[in-house]
Formats: structure tokens, C-alpha cells, sequence
């Protein structure tokens, strides 16, 4: 409904001047650009879909800040507390808002940007935008658990097709030693990024090196962001 004597916008408690600020405008401009970055071309839904349909099982859920094998206050499906974050405790359905949106803006572009980056890429030879939803999938969960130098300093990238398995699965250590719930997720992520498919209890990874596990009251990868080998 429209007030007698006012538009639209100031009935509804917005005036012309306001919405045409030069910070309003940027603003927009701002969230436009967000829109075609990271939801179009970038990140397909199956992608992203694949990506937390991995990340969150090893991740798990906790409303309540912890810290993380890597020494860091963690919340939530993995998210490493900086700061300005909603009061806790947190809910799943918030906690997994937030990761999502992690993927997007943060990670997702940030496996985008290494990926590209490599120009002796045997692995997969395509640009990013053309990597298959489950290889982009895989990707990006390994990034938000390790930091892009999985991707940009991984010897894996430039070994051709399974050759570069146990590369991938050396990117499994925490503080200097070999954490089994790494191990396991690298086996997961190769497995998805190499046959399409999610297994959480892949074959093989126990056997993956003969070093000592170490074992935490968190999980043991939760947490581990940027930690490579």
C-alpha cells in the first residue's frame, strides 16, 4: 500500500536519496559482482553439494568453541575463529550456513585460483571451469582443510591420472606427525575426485604409512586448515 503524497520506497522507510548514495550503490555493485563470481560458472551446485557432503563428516559438528589439534579456537563444521562471528552456541543449521558460505566466497576461489595457476597440470588438464562437479568437489574440500598449497605446491597436480596418489596422501600431517583422520579424508577426497564417488571408509588408508597415529579428543582433522605436510 502506498501512503497518500509518498512513493513506494518512502512508504516503505527507504527515500530515493538513500537508495542512490554512492555507499548504497557500492554496496549493490558489490553483491552484484558476488553473484557472478560465485554463482554461476565457478561453483556448480554439484560441486558445492559434493564439497560438503565430504567436509562435514570429517569435520563434525560443535556448537561450542574448541581448539583444534592445530592450536586454533574452532567452531562449528571446522571454522577457525577470527573474530566478529554470532554469539554461541551455534546451531547445525547455522554452522552449516556458514560453511557453505565459506566455500563460496572463500575456499572455492581460492582452489579456482591455484588450480588455474598450474601450468604442468597432468592430473586433470582443464581450466577449473571445466573440471567435473566431483573433481571441484574433492578439490575444495582439500583446500578448506589444508590452504590452497595442496593445489599449488602438491607434486600430485603434475603427475599424470593415479600416479600422484600418494603425493595427495602424504598432505596428511598436523603438527609434524601423520593424523589417521587425514589420512583417511585424502583417500576420501582422491576417491571422489578420481571415480565420482564418496566412500568414507575407503580401502587402503590404514595402510597408507607405517608411522604412529596420534589420537586427539577432537577429530583429527578437525581444525587442521593450512597445515600441509
Amino acid at each position: 500500500m502506498i501512503t497518500k503524497g509518498k512513493t513506494w520506497l518512502e512508504t516503505n522507510g527507504h527515500s530515493l536519496s538513500e537508495l542512490l548514495s554512492p555507499d548504497t550503490l557500492a554496496g549493490f555493485a558489490s553483491e552484484l559482482e558476488k553473484i557472478k563470481r560465485y554463482g554461476g560458472r565457478c561453483f556448480e551446485e554439484e560441486a558445492l553439494r559434493l564439497a560438503l557432503a565430504v567436509t562435514k563428516p570429517f569435520e563434525r559438528f560443535y556448537p561450542n568453541p574448541y581448539i583444534c589439534p592445530a592450536g586454533k579456537r574452532t567452531v562449528g563444521y571446522g571454522h577457525v575463529i577470527r573474530g566478529g562471528e554470532p554469539p554461541f552456541p551455534w546451531t547445525e543449521p547455522q554452522a552449516a550456513e556458514i560453511l557453505m558460505n565459506e566455500f563460496i566466497q572463500t575456499y572455492g576461489p581460492k582452489a579456482e585460483a591455484a588450480w588455474n595457476a598450474r601450468k604442468d597440470r597432468k592430473f586433470r588438464t582443464e581450466p577449473w571451469d571445466e573440471l567435473p562437479p566431483h573433481v571441484q568437489g574433492a578439490l575444495m574440500s582439500a583446500v578448506y582443510n589444508c590452504g590452497a598449497g595442496i593445489i599449488s605446491r602438491g607434486s600430485w597436480v603434475a603427475k599424470p591420472g593415479l600416479h600422484g596418489a600418494t603425493s595427495y596422501y602424504s598432505w596428511s600431517k598436523g603438527g609434524g606427525k601423520r593424523l589417521a583422520g587425514l589420512v583417511r579424508r585424502r583417500f576420501c577426497e582422491w576417491k571422489l575426485a578420481t571415480t565420482g564417488e564418496i566412500d568414507l571408509e575407503p580401502a587402503g588408508w590404514r595402510e597408507m604409512t607405517q608411522e604412529k597415529y596420534i589420537t586427539t579428543s577432537v577429530p583429527q582433522d578437525a581444525g587442521s586448515k593450512n597445515l600441509g605436510i
